[in-house]
């Protein structure tokens, strides 16, 4: 994901400055500095970078599925309970 970001500030002609450094998890943190006269730009990429890798809320199909019914459920109930309260 940090390569990806990299790539994309650099398309865009934004200069940075990048540090790596390690968590006491032993994962490892990009760190990028950038200027502030381009951080709406760079909050953009950094979005648009975020929504590529992040992982579906709900990625399991079954439970998708499952979703879909009880919402179409209650809301049919709920039709069917205000068309008999009228």
């Amino acid at each position: 994901m940090a390569d990806y970001f990299e790539n994309k500030i650099s398309d865009a002609g934004i200069k940075f400055e990048k540090d790596k450094d390690i968590n006491k998890q032993n994962k490892e943190l990009f760190h990028f500095a950038i200027l502030q006269s381009n951080r709406q730009k760079s909050l953009e990429l950094y979005i648009e970078t975020w929504s590529k890798f992040r992982k579906p809320f709900f990625h399991n199909p079954t439970i998708k599925i499952i979703l879909l019914v009880l919402t179409l459920t209650l809301t049919t109930l709920a039709v069917i309970g205000f068309i008999k309260n009228r």
